[in-house]
């Protein structure tokens, strides 16, 4: 399957998560824009795709479930029972998509193939931290 299949996706469920705040550096939100532009052509609108490696990305940053909820979890950025049954309702979210987004950059997964390896490299988002 290719890259180019596109779905809409639900609306985002109405219930407040964890505080949605930047708790990193200054320079995240431009880095944070940047890898979006990487990922997804500036675009922060709610669409999944099949990436190169046949599993859904979603959102802004391209977030595939096992990624969101793990680092999601692991940063204590997503309630436990955000889970893979009810995750699309909060995938989406560019808040909670830039959360976790810091938080891997923090710990620097975010720059490994765990992350985004290539838009990393392409964008030398490195001069953000």
């Amino acid at each position: 399957m290719g890259s180019n299949l596109v779905a809409e996706a639900p609306s985002i469920d109405t219930e407040v998560l964890a505080v949605k705040v930047s708790k990193y550096s200054p320079d995240y939100p431009e880095l944070i824009e940047n890898l979006n532009c990487c990922e997804n052509y500036c675009r922060w609108d709610q669409k999944k795709i099949i990436d190169s490696n046949n599993k859904y990305s979603y959102g802004g940053l391209m977030f595939q479930m096992t990624t969101f909820l793990h680092y999601g979890h692991e940063g204590g950025i997503l309630p436990e029972w955000v889970d893979e049954t009810n995750f699309e309702n909060y995938i989406y979210d560019k808040d909670l998509q830039t959360l976790i987004a810091e938080y891997m950059i923090t710990i620097g997964v975010a720059k490994t193939t765990v992350g985004w390896y290539n838009c990393w490299r392409s964008y030398n988002l490195s001069q953000y931290l």
